[in-house]
């Protein structure tokens, strides 16, 4: 008896290291996958770093910050060089972003710096900031950028291997195809003449430009009717004092497509770049598609859809965002009727969980409709003077008119507002959505606003920030004399229109109640900008357009008109002006009362006019980060950490208890069967099929429901993508050769969510934690099943055994294992295939230890 306890520990000893050695070869392997040591054998075991975290800087206007990040690199010095040469031709870079670098001297360069090595990681990310930069640079530099990623060159595939094909977080589709004008802003208010008065050598770079485009234009007939159609379109901004886009954003749109064409052109060797390419996706699931048909980008999407399978394309097509909209949704709601023709007709009928009356989302008002505006019953006017006198009488209704979404305060709902308005751009007006204290309320009525911004002095034009336009005196004068000067034009309103329009600093003084953001918003967004504005009797704004807006209405009636992104225009005349041209206000009409709230979406071309004595906020905002919808899946990653902190913290106060996992019969054996079929589960994520596809990579046991019956993904997914539960077999994944599994919807935890991307912090760095922190855990326990005690009432003093209290170590460990297979199995893309090498060495033993009695 005694030979065999001493016996015991040793073979407990060997047990539990060879239960070391099992676990710490999967966790290791497990690590070196997540962090992508573990490639498919045709990659070289060298991989780049995270070029996006270390070059993918802030973006404001254009700067050399790409170029700059360049420091250190093989040819930096000389590469740094050329790019402050071009960045200094421009005399105006913060306002016009159009540089031009020497392309044969940056592909020279390129050459130099590679010293034949142009697979090497340190040369890739010096090409990717290079790329980067480039395109900072704007539409005049985008040339270089489609000879850049030429296949003639030895670093093309490599880049696409080893940069592209990281998908996303590591260089994302939706930073280059994308068109922003910001770094274009002069052209966006100014006409060609108009520029050339205000400065000949800011004049010249724009000249520079389009210079090249007609060199360009006499080899290719569709550029040439491109700049001839902006030729025309500026002649009439300029007579007419309206700037009309669109002309100029097709020939951008021209330009960008281009390079989007030779980008997937240098990805065709490369199949994982494409499809890292076509199923990214942004924070609210959206693909490249629905970024196409948002801008009315008709020929980037035509791209997108022709770089699918025909087969799948349908399936592409149909993706769903957060909200249920997809591409063709939100290209008709912006208006691009063209851009959603071309996504039916080449993508073919989708089925969309679009809302077709999105208010009917909101809750029922519980207060009746009785909650409306603070003034809308016209009894409060707050001293300012409600007399409509002047204003032709076809611009008034006896009813309130609202030809756009509208609700009362009472029914808001953050985050049907957030889905379907935010982010599906759809103004809505919010009857009484001011909500203001009394006290607050009390500020801006005539006699509280005199009583602490009366000495303010208050700048107003007949057009807000007409100064910009062109050279006017303003009308400067304290507030207490700009109220009386609104008292007296009351009977003849047409007689002065000077509008108080003014932007608010941050450390406003008296009027700084004014730069709070509305109560409903409040806790929800970010404040970009405040304005306050104060006007009489057919003062206001004209058509324009910019970010995301929520305009508050104190006192008074103001009359909005609004247009979609597709019919986009910024008016430099008088709205009162235009009104009478126009025989009244375009686009749809909503009249806005005291109290009201009106939101107006990004790019939705929108006007005012006060029909009397009207003071009001505007409050441009960005939605914050955190009130984003986030995927259950990262919500459940966050309940695994937290389970495994508790584990791990129950583990360590236990220790008076402590036993090694192999104390109990079997369970090391369990353990090394389980290593085991990680490792050949494992090397099976190396296999082919016939035509190079990996058989591994696409696997995702919550299948892809939302598939259109009779897609070649439903034919050839089988058990797989028809979301049923179970596993697939090996049979099931090596007849499934498609990838579009990734980002699809996952019935089996949530119906309305997709998995989280491969690259995320829990992915990467999460994962291969839990297992270090699983091997610590077995390993360093220590064994005290069986202790020797003497008998009180044994005359010999006898020793006798006693078995002490011991934790079911195996339980503990299964559970730990069952946290990481759910964290795993909802990881994402290529992460999909250790779901099935989890499946394969941890059901059996997380079985086994679940249903053990002991």
């Amino acid at each position: 008896m005694a030979s065999m306890r001493r016996q015991a520990p040793q073979k407990r000893g060997t047990n539990r290291i060879l239960a070391f050695l099992a676990i710490a070869s999967a966790g290791f392997s497990a690590s070196c996958f997540l962090v992508g040591f573990s490639s498919l054998p045709s990659r070289s075991s060298r991989r780049p770093g995270r070029v996006s975290r270390a070059s993918r800087l802030p973006r404001g206007g254009v700067s050399l910050d790409y170029a700059q990040s360049l420091t250190g690199a093989p040819g930096s010095r000389e590469l740094i060089s050329e790019f402050k040469r071009s960045y200094r031709e421009n005399p105006f870079p913060e306002k016009l972003g159009l540089f031009f670098p020497d392309h044969d001297r940056i592909l020279s360069l390129l050459y130099q710096s590679g010293r034949s090595n142009y697979t090497e990681s340190g040369f890739l990310r010096t090409l990717d900031l290079v790329f980067r930069q480039l395109y900072d640079f704007g539409p005049s530099a985008w040339p270089l950028l489609t000879e850049l990623l030429d296949k003639k060159h030895p670093w093309t595939k490599a880049f696409c291997q080893e940069i592209i094909a990281e998908g996303p977080e590591v260089w994302s589709p939706f930073e280059f195809f994308s068109l922003n004008l910001d770094s274009l802003a002069p052209l966006q208010r100014y006409a060609f003449p108009e520029l050339e008065s205000q400065s000949k050598t800011g004049f010249r770079v724009l000249e520079k430009w389009l210079q090249r485009l007609n060199e360009a234009a006499k080899a290719d007939p569709q550029m040439q009717n491109l700049l001839e159609a902006l030729k025309i379109q500026d002649t009439r901004n300029h007579q007419e004092q309206a700037m009309r886009l669109r002309p100029l954003e097709d020939l951008l749109e021209y330009e960008l497509a281009k390079v989007a064409k030779s980008i997937f052109e240098a990805c065709e060797v490369v199949p994982d770049a494409t499809a890292a390419l076509l199923t990214a996706r942004d924070r609210r699931k959206r693909t490249v598609l629905h970024l196409a048909a948002m801008q009315g980008n008709t020929r980037l999407a035509r791209l997108f859809l022709g770089a699918v399978e025909e087969a799948d394309r349908r399936f592409f097509a149909a993706a769903l965002d957060t909200g249920g909209y997809t591409a063709e949704d939100l290209a008709r709601l912006a208006g691009f009727a063209e851009t959603g023709d071309t996504i039916q007709s080449l993508g073919g009928p989708t089925s969309s969980e679009a809302p077709e009356d999105a208010m009917r989302l909101f809750p029922p008002d519980p207060t009746g409709g009785k909650n409306g505006g603070l003034a809308s019953s016209g009894l409060d006017d707050g001293g300012w003077s409600s007399s409509l006198e002047g204003v032709p009488p076809e611009w008034l209704t006896d009813e309130p008119v609202c030809e756009i979404d509208s609700i009362s305060v009472g029914q808001f709902d953050w985050d049907t507002f957030e889905k379907h308005y935010y982010s599906a751009r759809r103004p809505l007006l919010i009857r009484g959505g001011v909500r203001m204290s009394a006290s607050d309320r009390a500020k801006f009525t005539r006699a509280g606003l005199l009583g602490i911004a009366g000495s303010r002095r208050v700048t107003a034009y007949s057009t807000p920030y007409e100064n910009d336009f062109r050279e006017v005196a303003p009308v400067e004068m304290p507030l207490a004399d700009y109220a009386t000067f609104l008292d007296q034009r009351v009977q003849d309103p047409a007689s002065n229109l000077s509008y108080v329009f003014e932007r608010l600093p941050e450390d406003e003084g008296p009027l700084g109640v004014a730069r709070e953001v509305p109560k409903l918003l409040r806790s929800r967004v970010d404040l970009r900008s405040a304005q306050f504005t104060l006007g009489g009797a057919l003062m206001g704004s004209p058509l324009h357009h910019h970010v995301d807006a929520a305009n508050s209405l104190l006192f008074g009636k103001k009359l909005w008109f609004l247009k979609p992104p597709a019919q986009q225009e910024f008016r430099k005349t008088t709205v009162y002006e235009d009104l009478l041209a126009s025989g009244g206000p375009p686009g749809l009409k909503v009249l806005q009362q005291g109290g009201d709230l009106l939101y107006v979406p990004q790019d939705w071309a929108h006007g005012a006019l006060c029909l009397n004595q009207c003071i009001g906020l505007a409050h441009e905002f960005d939605v914050r980060a955190q009130s984003i919808p986030v995927p259950v899946e990262t919500v459940n990653a966050g309940l695994g950490v937290a389970l495994a902190g508790m584990l791990g913290s129950s583990l360590l106060r236990c220790t008076s208890a402590l036993s090694g996992l192999s104390s109990r019969p079997n369970m090391s054996i369990y353990v090394l069967l389980a290593a085991t079929r990680l490792v050949v589960a494992l090397s099976l994520t190396g296999l082919r099929g016939d035509r190079g596809e990996k058989i591994l990579t696409v696997v995702d046991s919550h299948g892809a429901p939302g598939a259109p019956q009779g897609s070649a993904s439903t034919q050839k997914a089988g058990p797989a993508a028809r979301g049923d539960g179970d596993a697939p077999t090996e049979q099931d994944l090596k007849n499934f050769s498609g990838d579009w599994l990734f980002h699809v919807r996952t019935t089996s935890c949530h119906g309305d969510v997709f998995d989280n991307g491969t690259y995320t912090a829990t992915s990467r760095a999460f994962l291969p934690l839990l297992c270090g922190v699983c091997v610590i855990l077995v390993a360093s326990t220590r064994h005290s099943a069986v202790k020797p005690r003497a008998d009180e009432g044994g005359e010999g003093g006898e020793g006798s055994t006693v078995a002490a209290q011991t934790r079911l170590w195996h339980v503990d460990f299964a559970r730990i294992c069952a946290v990481m297979c759910v964290i795993f199995e909802h990881s994402g893309k290529s992460l999909s295939r250790f779901v099935v090498a989890l499946q394969f060495s941890c059901a059996d033993p997380v079985r086994f230890a679940l249903c053990w009695r002991w």
